[in-house]
């Protein structure tokens, strides 16, 4: 009896699993990244161009540019529908900001290898404090780093 009840406490309680990830890791950023350029084959510019490009992929599996320098408003149109047009891996609600750059060189569209990972939303750490508001307001100077005169 005591080996089954040893067995039970081993198996999963949820045998499928949670399918979506908590965040993006770096590698995850960068596979999501690397379909961009397949994607620009029709923002056609004789010019070569090196396009600096600010964008949030979005824990609901999309991608939204935020800023984008470097090219002309027509090119730059184009660049946002087809970024906002591929899909991002989904996660669970937090957005991944990310700094990268994209070049056209000889005609190819290219993107940087080493994309530059700005912001990972984490989730607030939630306390509960018994005792008055001195107690709270400790804690809080402590995980701040704050003197009481600074907040």
């Amino acid at each position: 009896m005591m080996f089954w009840t040893f067995l039970l406490g081993a198996m999963p309680l949820d045998p499928v699993g949670d399918p979506l990830p908590l965040y993006l890791d770096d590698a995850g950023v960068r596979r999501a990244l690397e379909s961009i350029p397949a994607s620009l084959v029709d923002c056609a510019s004789a010019d070569d161009l090196t396009i600096k490009v600010q964008m949030r992929l979005e824990g609901t599996g999309t991608i939204t540019v935020d800023a984008m320098t470097g090219a002309d408003p027509e090119t730059s149109a184009c660049i946002k529908r087809s970024i906002g047009a591929l899909n991002a891996p989904k996660h669970h609600g937090v957005d991944v900001e990310v700094k990268t750059s994209i070049y056209r060189r000889g005609g190819l569209w290219m993107i940087s290898p080493s994309p530059e990972v700005v912001r990972r939303s984490e989730v607030p750490l939630l306390l509960f404090v018994t005792g008055d508001e001195a107690a709270g307001s400790e804690i809080w100077t402590h995980l701040m780093g704050a003197e009481e005169g600074e907040r």
